[in-house]
């Protein structure tokens, strides 16, 4: 009997060891994969659009040496209104460059920009996910969502919700 209930603690010890062997290299492959898919040249890929309706490429953020600064948003988002009122008021937005990128209608955004004039910033652009490719890759289920490269181009920071503009600039210096 006492070899039985031996035999049945060897087997659980076992088996518990290989399901946390497996869980580690699961966790690990993770971990890996998601900082190697996440550095900006892997996104070259993403069609967006200008709010003038041309074609544009995050390549241009590529070679620049300063820390990029993704905000997705939608017009009709009070979070996102906030954070653009605070935006506005950086005084330092010259030592990053700055993405908004919305999946709203051009007029959407163009009256938004009224209000928020977030395209006279310095080093800002304003883009269109014409076909939800930004936020599928990044899985934004709702904005705001703000994600900050460093330099490198690699990703160092994603918020998802609202967030205040001193907790983003924290990331970006």
């Amino acid at each position: 009997m006492y070899s039985r209930m031996n035999n049945y603690i060897k087997c659980l010890r076992t088996m518990l060891l290989c399901f946390i062997v497996i869980l580690f290299i699961c966790v690990v492959v993770g971990v890996i994969k998601y900082s190697t898919a996440h550095s900006l040249k892997q996104e070259k890929d993403i069609k967006l659009s200008t709010i003038d309706n041309e074609k544009f490429t995050m390549e241009k953020y590529y070679t620049d040496s300063k820390p990029l600064l993704i905000i997705y948003f939608h017009p009709e988002c009070y979070f996102c209104s906030m954070e653009m009122s605070e935006m506005l008021e950086i005084k330092r937005i010259e030592n990053f460059n700055a993405l908004f990128i919305t999946n709203a209608l051009e007029s959407e955004v163009q009256d938004f920009l009224l209000q928020y004039p977030i395209d006279k910033l310095k080093n800002a652009t304003i883009a269109i996910d014409i076909h939800g490719e930004f936020a599928e890759r990044f899985k934004i289920k709702a904005p705001p969502t703000i994600i900050i490269y460093d330099k490198k181009g690699k990703l160092k920071k994603i918020f998802r919700g609202a967030v205040t503009i001193k907790k983003i600039v924290k990331y970006l210096y």
